[in-house]
């Protein structure tokens, strides 16, 4: 059990989908159990449906990413919370404009 009271898990409830017609998907081998890719990335920039930019909110992709059995969502946040994060010197990650 953790000692410290205040950590917080973020978990997005909204779901963005990728737009697959647009994102350069790189899929590697297939998992000869399960049939689902081994790994998925996305080398060059992620554009989402719709296009119209999140403004506020933390959201999930519809598509899980990574390698071998550590696939997860990519967290993307809207504008505003963005920019609220960055203001309250959030640490441990990165923001990344998305397409």
């Amino acid at each position: 059990m953790n000692s410290i009271k205040e950590i917080y898990v973020i978990r997005p409830r909204k779901i963005i989908r990728v737009d697959r017609s647009k994102t350069e998907i790189v899929i590697e081998n297939y998992c000869n159990t399960c049939g689902l890719p081994e790994g998925l990335y996305v080398p060059s920039g992620v554009y989402i449906e719709p296009e119209s930019p999140l403004v506020s909110g933390i959201y999930a992709s519809d598509m899980k990413f990574s390698g071998m059995d550590c696939k997860s969502r990519m967290i993307l946040v809207g504008v505003e919370t963005a920019q609220l994060l960055k203001a309250q010197k959030f640490k441990g990650a990165s923001f990344v404009e998305i397409y």
